[in-house]
């Protein structure tokens, strides 16, 4: 007899709840539209079925809390709060977590200082804070979870024509640097996060995920920052002798993607959309305890889904105030359960 559970991860795209409006006061929702982004989430949580799911982009947390528990999700965690200006205007979302089994745990991650002094990186923070918790899963057992939203590919500079005299090519460079300065900053945060991951594993191994909106796609430098195994680590001479060891460890913090290790093939498909151009930046990481090849499995993955209806067939009326993102879930099964 085996036990099956579904992972999923959902970017909300702006779940604020009137009277309150996301970054400016033009994006208040009112009662009619608020009930149409109510409904459109509810009836995403109805085609997932996920027994754990993550949750991007969030302002009103209360308000997903009373969603979630409404499809069964009773246990709710979130750690940090949005940034709330003049009142009313809320900006800086975050991430929470809402799962049908108990949630053991949940805080911050907080960034090894050792690390940061290493990386030079003395003032860093995470652009949306992550969330690390360990969830109750039956038959399975303690499984930890991450929830992350990484740094965007939007400019970091707030307004590049502040920079230059013309909006000429001088404009369009430090537009490219904007955009450079955020991709550095999304590598560092994936770096944090790996050395996080490896402390946890290392004070005590649990079969993990990490889920959310990585803002990078499949074959990034961000996600290969999570897919060492995949690349062996170059091995100076002087360490030869070592090379088992560090190849063996590297296997072991190394995570994979949901559609890798799926035992259903599945193509892949784009979860974000800019214009006609589609790439996958949602993503469900699994480390070697859901490889069903691996000697170190308890779970493998029977199927991994994306739920892309609306954005591949949009109706005004069922998806007037959807995501633009994709739904992404996990169906995993447990080895041997015995009844």
């Amino acid at each position: 007899m085996s036990f099956s559970f579904r992972l999923a991860s959902l970017n909300l795209l702006n779940f604020a709840a009137p009277p309150h409006a996301s970054y400016e006061a033009l994006n208040i929702l009112d009662q009619q539209q608020w009930q149409h982004k109510w409904d459109w989430t509810a009836s995403m949580l109805e085609q997932l079925q996920a027994d754990i799911i993550g949750f991007q982009e969030v302002f009103s947390i209360e308000q997903l809390q009373t969603l979630a528990g409404q499809h069964e999700l009773g246990h709710f965690a979130c750690v940090d709060t949005p940034n709330l200006e003049h009142d009313y205007i809320f900006s800086d979302p975050v991430v929470a977590l809402a799962s049908r089994y108990p949630i053991i745990s949940a805080e911050a991650v907080q960034p090894s200082p050792q690390l940061l002094e290493q990386l030079g990186l003395s003032s860093f923070g995470f652009s949306r804070q992550v969330l690390r918790s360990i969830v109750d899963v039956p038959h399975l057992g303690r499984m930890r979870i991450y929830v992350l939203h990484l740094k965007s590919g939007r400019s970091m500079l707030k307004d590049e024509l502040k920079l230059v005299e013309t909006p000429s090519h001088d404009w369009f460079i430090a537009q490219q640097l904007g955009r450079s300065l955020s991709q550095v900053q999304r590598q560092h945060e994936a770096l944090v996060l790996l050395a996080d991951f490896a402390k946890q594993q290392a004070d005590c191994e649990l079969p993990t995920a990490i889920i959310g909106d990585f803002n990078d796609h499949e074959l990034s430098p961000v996600l290969e920052t999570f897919a060492k195994g995949k690349r062996p680590p170059f091995i100076g001479i002087e360490h030869k002798h070592l090379s088992h060891q560090i190849h063996s460890y590297a296997q072991q913090i190394s995570l994979h993607s949901m559609f890798d290790i799926s035992e259903l093939p599945s193509h892949p498909r784009p979860t974000h959309y800019w214009g006609p151009h589609g790439q996958r930046i949602d993503h469900i990481l699994l480390s070697q305890e859901f490889v069903s090849s691996s000697d170190f499995a308890l779970a493998g993955v029977t199927n991994a889904m994306v739920f892309d209806r609306h954005l591949l067939n949009n109706q005004f009326e069922r998806d007037r105030q959807c995501s633009d993102h994709a739904a992404i879930c996990a169906q995993l099964q447990v080895r041997e359960v015995s009844e």
